[in-house]
């Protein structure tokens, strides 16, 4: 029997959306049954390795009397956790939620790597009850992180912003590093792979996403049709 995307369903958080990605157009309505029964359980066991890497990196702040960090850390991961999920995922949530989502996980791998304060986040005012199409943002987060790593040892900050363009709304992720690196690594283009598919199956093209490279940053720019 042929195997569906959702035989392949595993990991973490980010691997399901992938798999939602390529079963969107599907209108097996048992094959989407099954798959929101896989995110509840994948919800529910979270990423093996993000968990003991958090945690791992919750302990050594305690240890180290570094209370404030700690606190932070528990309080992105909780926001983290409180993302939609399973059946009741919603299409679309608000865009404050939606970066409030993407920017616990940056700060999570910031405090993580001992960068606490290396992540920014500015929503323009009256756009954070704008309509986003849920989890949108998290494959970007992820081929962040993946950059950020592939780049040591030069070191970054991280910039969210979101705003009006027009009819759209402007979402940009940028990594500014401290030194030239070596940018657009393949994990950074895989990363970013699920939601250049997303785009295209959503609104027919995936030129909505920007990304540009310079000699020490990289911008990530993309416009959603505001709801």
């Amino acid at each position: 029997m042929a195997s569906s995307p959702v035989d392949h369903v595993s990991g973490s958080a980010l691997d399901v959306t992938r798999a939602l990605i390529s079963v969107a157009g599907d209108d097996d309505d048992a094959s989407r049954s099954l798959l929101r029964a896989k995110v509840d359980l994948l919800r529910s066991q979270l990423d093996p390795d993000f968990l003991f890497n958090t945690l791992n990196s919750l302990s050594g702040l305690i240890i180290g009397g570094r209370a404030s960090d700690a606190d932070r850390l528990v309080g992105n991961l909780a926001r983290y956790l409180r993302a939609p999920s399973g059946a009741e995922e919603p299409a679309v949530i608000s865009l404050e939620r939606e970066t409030g989502l993407a920017c616990a996980l940056l700060e999570i791998e910031a405090i993580r790597m001992d960068r606490p304060d290396s992540v920014k986040v500015a929503l323009e005012a009256g756009v954070e009850d704008r309509e986003t199409p849920c989890l949108i943002l998290l494959p970007l987060v992820e081929a962040a992180v993946m950059q950020g790593r592939d780049a040591a040892p030069a070191l970054y900050e991280t910039t969210l912003t979101a705003g009006a363009q027009g009819a759209d709304t402007l979402v940009e992720l940028e990594l500014r590093f401290d030194r030239p690196a070596t940018l657009g690594s393949p994990r950074f283009r895989e990363a970013i792979r699920p939601l250049s598919q997303r785009l295209s199956m959503m609104y027919g093209s995936a030129d909505r996403l920007e990304i540009v490279f310079g000699v020490d940053s990289v911008a990530a720019r993309l416009r959603l049709p505001a709801e």
